[in-house]
């Protein structure tokens, strides 16, 4: 089952790796057994941040780039404009909506000017306008949205990529 929603994820993020920057470092949080670093490696220099240390050791034996960490605190960990683009896995899931702002705000930090998050699995509703609410207040700009359907159950969840100025600030 897990090997089949990592799957999903890679399948459903699939349209949208051409707003990824290409060449540069792509960090992706939540990367569970590496189905979406696999699809990312041909464009970019990838590398996997998960929790748990037998999925890590999975990614290993598969020859990928993966570190054991906390993903709230990974971002922050990282040098100041070093990654080109961040992926966060399952937002809905993993984290709680009181966890976004630092979530966001470290993603700011470590991202390059130009630099662009990914967010996946955002809930319908609520959740989803705070997250575009975020967004913009921590000065990125939405390049694009969509609605998926959920890797778990069907149901409708959001995509968002958005871009950190240039100059840092929205363009």
């Amino acid at each position: 089952m897990a090997e089949a929603f990592q799957g999903a994820i890679a399948e459903r993020l699939r349209p949208f790796a051409g707003s990824l920057p290409s060449g540069g470092t792509v960090v992706v949080l939540g990367c569970g057994r590496g189905a979406l670093l696999v699809d990312l490696a041909a464009r970019s220099a990838v590398r996997g941040v998960e929790a748990s240390a037998a999925l890590v050791a999975e990614c290993r034996t598969r020859g990928l780039n993966v570190e054991q960490a906390s993903l709230s605190s990974y971002l922050e960990s990282q040098a100041e404009g070093s990654i080109d683009a961040v992926v966060i896995t399952r937002l809905g899931d993993r984290y709680l909506l009181a966890a976004w702002p630092r979530l966001l705000a470290g993603a700011w930090r470590a991202l390059r000017p130009g630099g662009v998050v990914l967010c996946e699995g955002i809930p319908n509703g609520a959740a989803s306008a705070r997250l575009r609410w975020l967004v913009a207040r921590q000065r990125f700009a939405i390049v694009q949205a969509a609605e998926v359907r959920g890797a778990d159950d069907g149901t409708t969840e959001h995509v968002v990529v958005a871009r950190k100025g240039q100059n840092g600030i929205v363009e």
